[in-house]
């Protein structure tokens, strides 16, 4: 075989391969596709691209051509075939959706996205109609002209960046001084936090069985609150039904001050410029006043007289003395009154899971030591989940709380009683509280409450479930101040419980009153 043969068959080999390849990547000559969709649109779609299921290469882009529909509408059809073997496994149903996927560097794919179905079908296919695409080039350019239209904006919000990044490292600096200067009484706050949670640790240890004996009667005692709930339920209900009532008089009566203010306007205003007029007389009076009183000091005159002379002190002391046997004999009688116990108190805290956050304010009488009556409001907020409707300004958008509670078996070395009940509404419905007292400063304290699961599911107070139950622990840390921490919605989806709790007594608020009218 000569040169020239050699170099023929070479040729035709390679002309052989040549139109192999052109046939193998134009499918020249290969069907259409079974499968068809309509797109209103497409970008940068041709012959030969991928199709894609779920991500998943699955078949061949066969054709793409511009079509018109029924109503005179321009459309692009795009026919494509599905790999034998897959087939079986490409699932479709009225929620698949048919896209375009853009490269970043070029080039598109038919991508099919679907969750359910039955195997893929021409006519299933010809159902659905394709999402437009989003051209980048369409995208960059509304993005360019964004960006020149706010040019300002951006480099005011880089210049304020960079500011704040500056302040933050000045604040950093300072803190970091900070820390340098306190060491010592930052390395004490940690030491103390140490011993207290190893304390609470101890006493709850020393008191296990006493626990163990709490839960071991809540059942029982449960089913009393219960019973007693049940049988004061009309009662409840019939308050709970005035209360709107109520709040509407309040809001009238304060409408109608101040109504009645605006239509006195001028009238106050007249009153308070005769005020004005009569200061100098005010100002005459108070000098003949002080001349009165120096002559009563001097002993001149009726008064002066009734003042020094030991005859009328001597009867005033025996009217004094009489006034006194008379309150002896009706103490008895106010003496209830005068044992009555006022507290002010505010709630709040966090479920750390969930995000929900309780706050309340109560005013507790405790006409005894071991029975009590409180009252008061409380707020939740919605969970951080939830995209919770505006409150209804017209409608009363806190909720009620009134609790008639007791005491039992007093602790008469530690001045306390070991157990409290407490049953009527929590947060506007149906529920019990029940503590028990470790020592003074540590208790356990679980409430229980129907749900609030009547409201609309977007509403900030709607709950899941029926019933709310809550356990913490309640650990005084400083005198009428507590740190509580447990676990909530123990029933639903337990989280845990972070809360705080304050209280002032009757005698607090009197020392407060008593040292702000000093300080005025």
């Amino acid at each position: 075989m000569n040169s020239e043969v050699k170099v023929g068959i070479l040729f035709f080999l390679g002309l052989g391969l040549l139109l192999w390849f052109t046939i193998f990547t134009t499918q020249i000559g290969a069907a259409k596709g079974p499968y068809a969709v309509i797109f209103p649109r497409v970008t940068r779609l041709k012959e030969g691209d991928g199709v894609t299921y779920n991500g998943v290469k699955v078949g061949t882009v066969t054709e793409v051509i511009p079509v018109l529909l029924n109503d005179g509408k321009p459309a692009v059809k795009v026919s494509f075939s599905i790999n034998g073997d897959r087939k079986k496994v490409v699932m479709i149903d009225e929620q698949t959706e048919f896209r375009i996927a853009q490269g970043l560097l070029g080039g598109s794919s038919l991508e099919i996205a679907a969750r359910s179905g039955v195997p893929i079908t021409p006519e299933l296919v010809a159902s659905h109609v394709g999402k437009e695409p989003a051209d980048v080039d369409e995208v960059l350019a509304e993005l360019h002209g964004v960006i020149i239209e706010n040019r300002q904006g951006l480099k005011d919000a880089i210049v304020s960046v960079k500011d704040n990044l500056d302040r933050f490292g000045k604040a950093s600096t300072q803190i970091e001084d900070l820390v340098k200067e306190n060491r010592v009484e930052i390395s004490k706050a940690i030491s103390n936090f140490s011993t207290m949670s190893e304390r609470i640790g101890n006493l709850v240890d020393e008191n296990r069985e006493g626990v163990k004996q709490a839960i071991a009667s809540f059942d029982k005692m449960s089913e009393q609150i219960r019973q007693m709930v049940e049988e004061n339920r009309s009662s409840l209900k019939s308050a709970i039904d005035k209360l709107p009532v109520t709040v509407d008089n309040v809001s009238s009566a304060m409408k109608s001050f101040g109504d009645a203010v605006e239509e006195n306007r001028p009238n106050l205003k007249s009153a308070m410029a005769d005020i004005a007029k009569a200061t100098p007389r005010i100002e005459h009076i108070a000098d003949n006043l002080d001349v009165i009183t120096t002559q009563i000091a001097s002993g001149n005159g009726t008064i002066g007289k009734l003042v020094f002379e030991d005859t009328l002190h001597d009867k005033a002391l025996e009217a004094v003395e009489s006034l006194n046997e008379r309150l002896e004999e009706i103490k008895p009688v106010t003496r209830g009154f005068s044992e009555l116990k006022f507290i002010l108190g505010v709630d709040g805290g966090e479920d750390v899971r969930s995000g929900v956050e309780t706050y309340s304010a109560y005013l507790r009488i405790e006409p005894a030591p071991w029975k009590f009556y409180q009252a008061g409001i409380s707020y939740r907020t919605a969970p951080r989940d939830r995209v919770a409707l505006m409150d209804d300004p017209n409608q009363l958008n806190v909720d009620i709380n009134l609790l008639v509670g007791w005491r039992w078996f007093p602790d008469d070395i530690g001045e306390f009683y070991r157990l409290t009940t407490a049953a009527g509404l929590i947060d506007g419905q149906v529920g019990a509280d029940l503590t028990y007292q470790f020592t003074r400063n540590l208790s356990l304290e679980i409430m229980g409450r129907q749900k609030d699961n009547k409201r609309l599911p977007l509403d900030r107070r709607y709950e899941q479930g029926t019933l709310m139950l809550r356990a913490t622990f309640n650990y005084q840390v400083w005198d009428r101040i507590s740190i509580r921490a447990g676990g909530d919605d123990l029933v639903g989806l337990p989280g845990v419980w972070l809360g705080l709790r304050a209280e002032l007594l009757d005698n607090d608020l009197r020392n407060i009153v008593t040292v702000s009218s000093f300080v005025h």
